[in-house]
């Protein structure tokens, strides 16, 4: 019994996840959405304890380093199936040095969660971003997935407001 609660609490809460994307892109639209949510990674990232770099118009939009490792990260957020890759994103993400390429795509259904993609593989064009959990990096993915939550729980209501105006304050360079 006390199993079902905890699935049904963890499905309550992702549904709530998705609810508040949606209401987000209602508000503010596709690429002001999109913003949102690469800030909203940036600071999962800095939640975990990366340092990043987030950048609102070049390539790659994030670079988050911690210990070791070096992440270029290009996000995408369709609230569709597909997105595009170009090859100026891949360009940007791939010409990092020491960094491994991702493409980090936010599934915004009834049970949100990012793929957290490596992207070696992966050619210029039109990618649906199902097919991307091949190359997902199944550790790093669980815990921006676990962490997510919180990040958008604790900014909503700012961001419901003002948009990327509202929490680009909050990422620490």
């Amino acid at each position: 019994m006390e199993r079902k609660r905890t699935r049904y609490k963890v499905d309550k809460m992702n549904y709530e996840v998705y609810k508040k994307l949606k209401n987000l892109y209602k508000k503010h639209g596709d690429k002001e959405f999109g913003r949102i949510c690469q800030i909203l990674l940036e600071l999962t990232l800095q939640e975990l304890k990366y340092k990043t770099r987030g950048r609102n118009v070049e390539r790659p939009d994030i670079i988050a380093v911690r210990d070791t490792v070096t992440f270029s990260i290009e996000c995408k957020v369709p609230f569709g199936s597909y997105f595009n890759l170009s090859k100026r994103d891949l360009d940007g993400i791939k010409n990092v040095k020491n960094a491994i390429p991702i493409i980090a795509t936010l599934l915004v259904n009834s049970t949100p969660n990012w793929i957290f993609a490596k992207a070696i593989k992966l050619k210029v064009g039109k990618h649906n971003k199902f097919s991307l959990k091949s190359y997902d990096q199944k550790e790093i993915s669980k815990k921006i997935n676990n962490t997510f939550p919180k990040i958008l729980e604790r900014h909503y209501d700012i961001i419901l407001k003002r948009g990327c105006e509202g929490i680009i304050s909050k990422v620490k360079n």
